[in-house]
Parts: structure tokens; sequence; C-alpha cells
């Protein structure tokens, strides 16, 4: 046993312990009152505290001996060797303090597999000038763009662990490593030998939910419209020019527009890369699960699993993402934005008084989620209120009944396990969409330039309306249950884009969603 405890990997606790516990409670002293027995508490060390001065070692040892017994210490050291340890670290000092008699056996933990990707993909954010730093909208940081033969993805294979053991002999136990795989889409080969992923045709990354894809790419020289009708393609979507009213695009890979998109639907599990602008009407929708970038948004029903940046104004438009609204040189007037990453805006509302609101931190597709899983919980459980009352009602004559009716009761019956197994399932189906729900939220609202009267900012379910025009930086800050709007010194919502990221996120302008903030 030569663990130490006080050089253990950080933020690694062992799962579980077998075997028999450690005694508890306070250090059991001596009777001298001179020397302390105490085992750490992850049971990895025993430390021994004592002043030998005029003591007998051989007596202190033997007190030290019956402690290691009531410790349950597994394979004590001998009388003499206790003896042989308290003259070596009491051969300059008569006192020692937390000096380790013995010492576990600690754990190796497991090294989780990884995906190391062959180029740039994740960086969704546009390319920043070093000198003024404004955003260059029109020049993206990362490229999708890959070419037959080009490495995609290595996936680095899990390192298992090793069960260590404490000083009582109880087994510390480390959980099973976990393995990242790749499932193979279109256009997309396998070296085994290697475990490496190669592009078998020129075209476009996809990365969705472990599919890896390599999408062809649909080039349109001219305008959706008339002449094209509408489109519908596997893989990814250049238009060379606009996107005309009443049209509609769907697509599996990144859709982008070179002019603007005029009233169309458009719905992709890509990104939705605008030059021009978006402009909505009454029946048409933009879906984008992958982001959305755009210099404008005007009128538009907009919904996205990733991040929304836009170049210049977004103006009366109802706007709905998991990820984070970026738009710090432009400006947000009238309309709805919610979005689970944040929302960081140059301007807020307008002279005018466009009403305005702004919620961050919020999950838009929770409530349907949970409205479906309800009613399939009402569902079930009615099942069980009418077996039930059907119970009640032949409860003491079930004797007199013919065999038939008494075949359908045991049915009934038989069925009952089932229903509540199922119940139980939704209920814990409930509990994980609303944990899944709160993971990457950030309910921080940075408004840099100027809110203006009429605006409704929401974090934390608290809702503050602005009456006043104020300047920024600002942002809404929730206190004692009531939330205001305070100075702040934050300079973005977002964290560094960080290397080698595992999972596609979405994440747009410089990277990941750094953790929820309670404070300016």
């Amino acid at each position: 046993m030569t663990h130490d405890p006080e050089h253990s990997p950080k933020g690694q606790p062992p799962e579980s312990h077998g075997g028999e516990e450690a005694a508890a409670g306070p250090p059991e002293r001596g009777e001298s009152e001179l020397y302390t027995v105490r085992v750490t508490p992850d049971r990895m060390a025993v430390l021994i505290d004592a002043n030998t001065a005029g003591q007998e070692l051989e007596v202190l040892a033997e007190a030290i001996a019956r402690q290691l017994v009531r410790y349950r210490v597994r394979r004590p050291p001998k009388q003499d060797a206790i003896v042989a340890w308290l003259r070596e670290h009491t051969a300059d000092s008569p006192v020692i303090t937390g000096v380790a008699l013995l010492r576990g056996t600690p754990p190796v933990y497991p090294v989780d597999g990884r995906i190391e990707w062959g180029g740039d993909y994740f960086n969704t954010g546009f390319v920043v000038d070093e000198v003024t730093g404004r955003v260059n909208f029109r020049q993206r940081a990362g490229e999708r763009e890959v070419c037959e033969g080009q490495r995609l993805a290595t996936v680095i294979p899990p390192i298992e662990g090793k069960n260590g053991m404490d000083v009582t002999g109880a087994v510390v136990r480390v959980r099973k490593p976990r393995a990242q795989r790749i499932r193979m889409g279109s256009h997309v080969r396998e070296d085994a030998g290697t475990a490496s992923y190669y592009a078998t045709c020129d075209g476009r990354f996809r990365w969705n939910n472990g599919l890896l894809s390599v999408d062809e790419v649909y080039e349109i020289k001219g305008d959706i419209g008339l002449e094209t009708g509408n489109v519908s393609h596997p893989g990814a979507v250049v238009v060379h020019r606009d996107i005309q009213e009443g049209s509609r695009l769907e697509a599996k890979g990144d859709v982008e527009v070179m002019g603007s998109v005029n009233r169309a639907h458009i719905q992709t599990t890509g990104m939705l890369i605008v030059r021009g602008g978006i402009t909505g009407g009454e029946g048409v929708r933009v879906v984008a699960s992958g982001g959305v970038r755009a210099k404008y948004i005007l009128e538009a029903d907009v919904t996205s699993n990733g991040d929304i940046v836009v170049e210049k104004e977004v103006m009366h438009a109802n706007i709905s993402t998991l990820g984070a609204v970026l738009i710090p040189q432009g400006r947000v007037i009238g309309g709805r934005v919610i979005a689970r990453g944040g929302i960081d805006v140059g301007q807020a509302g307008s002279t005018a008084s466009a009403a305005t609101h702004l919620i961050a931190g919020e999950d838009y597709t929770i409530e349907g989620q949970l409205a479906i899983l309800r009613a399939r919980l009402a569902h079930q459980r009615g099942n069980l209120e009418k077996i039930q009352k059907t119970f009640a009602g032949v409860r003491g004559k079930t004797h007199t009944l013919p065999e038939s009716a008494r075949q359908a009761i045991r049915l009934l019956s038989a069925r009952i396990p089932a229903i509540q197994a199922s119940i139980q399932a939704i209920k814990a189906e409930i509990d994980e969409v609303r944990a899944n729900s709160l993971r990457d939220t950030n309910p921080v609202i940075l408004i840099r330039r100027r809110l203006y009267s009429d605006t409704y900012l929401t974090v934390d379910g608290e809702t503050c309306h602005v009456q006043e025009e104020v300047p920024g930086p600002v942002r809404p800050l929730v206190r004692d249950g009531r939330s205001r709007i305070v100075p702040t010194n934050l300079r973005t919502i977002k964290a560094p884009a960080q290397e080698g990221a595992g999972e596609e996120k979405g994440a747009g302008g410089s990277g990941g969603v750094p953790p929820k903030r309670k404070n300016p």
C-alpha cells in the first residue's frame, strides 16, 4: 500500500467501495492524549499525530496497533514495525503531525475514447480582424469543404482503468471507460486497421448525432423559383442568387445562399448561410438545425438548434434556438427572441418603443416534449383507473360471474404490472427531458450599446420591463427573485472555441457556451 491521497487525481472519485466499511467518527486518542490515529475520509491512508517525548515507543506502538484493529485495517503492521517507523519519523523531532503510517493502493482511472478530427469542421464562427476586432461575416473561420481521399476523423480507443484498494481492504472500483463511435453515412469509407474515416468524393462535411457523411453539393447557378420548382436534395445546396417568394427548399446538408431568401420555406438539418438577408411572411418558416448566418432577418419565423448570427438587424421576427443569438454589431427591434445559449446584441428595442422580448437560457422545445409525454402518462393512468374501477365493481362477486367474465378479469389483472412499469418509465423520461433541457443553458443577455423602452428581458424565469432608455453595456440580473438592469463588463456571452471538439453543437461566434452565470 503506497498511495498518497493528497496527490490523487481530482474530480475522479471511486465509483463504489466493496468490503466492510472502516470505523467512522472522530479520530481516536490514546489514554495519554499524546497520539491520534485517524483514517482519511477516502480511507486511502492511516495518519498518525503523536508527541513521543518521554514515552516508551513500544507502549505507544502497542496502542497504535490496537487502534488499527478498531479501524479494521487490512494487514496492519506488527508492533516492532510500528516502533521502527516511530523511530524513523521522530529522529529529528519528537512531534509528528499527519504522517502516513499506511497507504492504500490507488485506482488507475480510465481514459475515455475520443475522436481526433482531420480538420477544423466545427468552428462555425467567422474570421475576426485582429486589428479592429470586427467580425467578417463573409469569411467563415472553419472549413467544411473536403476532398476525395481526405482523412475526416480517427477514433482513439479508450484505456481501461484498474481498481484500487483502501487500507481496510475494500476495493475502490473504477468505471468502464466510454468509447467513441462513428456511424458511416454517405460517401465515407473506413480504414479498419487505423480506425480512420475518409471521404470518397469531393463534398461538404456533415456530422449529425454520430453519423459522419460527406454531402454532394448541388449547385443552382441562378434563383430557386418558378423555373427550378421546389428543391429537395439529400446533401448540401448552394444557390448562386436568391430563393424567391413561395419557393420551398429542403436539404440534409448545409444550405448556402449567395443572395437573399424572400418569403420562402427552408428546412435543413445542416447550417443555413445567407449572404444577403432573410425576409419572412405568413405561413412560411425557416428551420435550420445546424444554425443560421445572415445579414438581416425581417418578419421571419426562424427555428434552429445551433447559433443564429446576424450582421445588421433582426426586425419583428420570431426566433427560437437552442444555441445563442449573436448580433453584437446590430440590433433587435420588435418580435421575440428565445435562445437557450444566451443573447448578445448591440441594441435592443427602438425609439419608436416597439415591443421587443428577449428570453435567454430557456429551452423552447421542452413544453412540446413534455406535452407529448404528459399525454402518454395521462393515457396510461386512465387505463389503470379503468381497470381499478372494473375491479371495484365486481369486488366480492367474482364467484358469481361466468367463466368468460372471470377470464377477462384475470387478463386485466395481468396488464396492471406492464401499465405501472410504463407509467414509471414515462415519469423517468420526463425527468430526463427536464435534465437535458438544463444542459448548456446560458441565461445571459448582453446589450452592448443601448437598451430602449418597451423592451422585455427574461432570464432565470424573471422578466424585467424596461421603461426608459439605458446606455450599455448592461445586462439583466436576477437577485432575491427580482430582475433589474445592471452595468456589466461582459465582453461576450461566448467562451473561446476549443480545439478538437468531440461533438458538433452548432456553436457560432467564438465557440462553446460558458456555464450558467449568476453574477455580472
